[in-house]
């Protein structure tokens, strides 16, 4: 693909509709998916460092001085991927929908407590824009998969899944904010539940019960467990120890199957009246080639069917039950 990213100052950015906002990790695993589409973009960086780094890494020079610079001084664009550190996701949004910008695809969380999520939920509705929040987990082609067999074995009639954290490394994780590790189960832990409620529907508000307990130099609560019924009356229930072992997981009930995932991009079954866990191989594809899921989100973004994407208004929906289940 022809490098269209060596314009650091130049007035061709204006000529591309799109813009990958960040330079870290994910934005470097944005490029992979965004040069195999064939994307012409821009990407947007801030600090001399972060910038280079990311220019030995790709070859791609980043629009240095950070979104406002950017806005300022360039067309606004069409698209924009959000990939920025998780303190600074709302920030960069919300400027991104005051000036107009129409189709969004931001990193998950979206924000760090619900008012923020409020906010650009109702922007993108006074605005008239599509703001969407990247759960790649939603397109693991495990997931993919596990939906296709239950097309053919439905309905779900239970559901249980497992969020625990590696506690005892993240209390001397120096690399996260503060303010990030104090919500770390929005920040990180959402994505197995937001997967869960994408299986089953979203918890019924009146029919679900949420407890927490313990606490850690790093965060507090650090023990989840509850129960309930979906808007699909899928009987779910949810359990993570922050300060033991385990790994996240779900597992779908049918009347014929249980299905697990567990890891998240591996797809498990176990036939009803039998014992044996039996594992199945899921046909390799080019999606293989990235991020897990990362090219078939992108895909859905860039598509007129955006049906599979979790839309801020979605998002803003689980986070009263993310606030339940995590008891900040």
């Amino acid at each position: 693909m022809e490098n269209i990213m060596n314009i650091s100052t130049s007035h061709n950015a204006q000529k591309n509709h799109l813009w990958l906002i960040g330079t870290g990790y994910m934005a470097l695993e944005y490029t992979k998916v965004l040069n195999f589409l064939k994307k012409k973009y821009n990407v947007i960086g801030r600090s001399k460092n972060s910038c280079d780094k990311f220019f030995n890494e790709t070859n791609i020079n980043p629009i240095r001085g950070g979104l406002l610079s950017a806005l300022n001084n360039y067309e606004i664009p069409k698209q924009v991927i959000v990939s920025v550190s998780v303190e600074n996701l709302f920030e960069c949004t919300y400027e991104l929908l005051n000036r107009g910008v129409k189709e969004i695809l931001l990193e998950k969380p979206g924000g760090l407590n619900i008012n923020e999520i409020k906010i650009l939920k109702d922007l993108e509705i006074k605005n008239n824009a599509r703001l969407y929040i990247a759960y790649n987990r939603r397109f693991y082609t495990s997931v993919i998969k596990l939906l296709e067999l239950l097309a053919n074995d439905k309905p779900i009639k239970s559901l249980n899944f497992e969020f625990t954290e590696f506690g005892h490394k993240l209390k001397n994780d120096n690399s996260i904010k503060k303010n990030v590790l104090n919500k770390w189960l929005y920040a990180n832990s959402s994505h197995v539940i937001d997967l869960a409620f994408f299986l089953m529907g979203k918890p019924k508000k009146n029919q679900s019960s949420f407890y927490t307990s313990g606490y850690s130099i790093w965060h507090k609560p650090i023990r989840f467990h509850g129960s309930g019924i979906s808007i699909n009356n899928v009987q779910y229930s949810y359990k993570a120890d922050w300060e033991s072992q385990g790994r996240w997981g779900i597992e779908v009930l049918t009347n014929n199957y249980k299905y697990i995932l567990q890891p998240l991009e591996e797809l498990h079954y176990i036939k009803k009246g039998e014992f044996i866990k039996q594992k199945i191989y899921l046909k390799k594809t080019i999606e293989d080639n990235f991020k897990p899921g990362l090219l078939n989100q992108c895909e859905a973004f860039f598509s007129e069917d955006s049906s599979s994407l979790c839309n801020i208004s979605e998002q803003y929906e689980h986070f009263e039950f993310y606030q339940k289940i995590s008891g900040y």
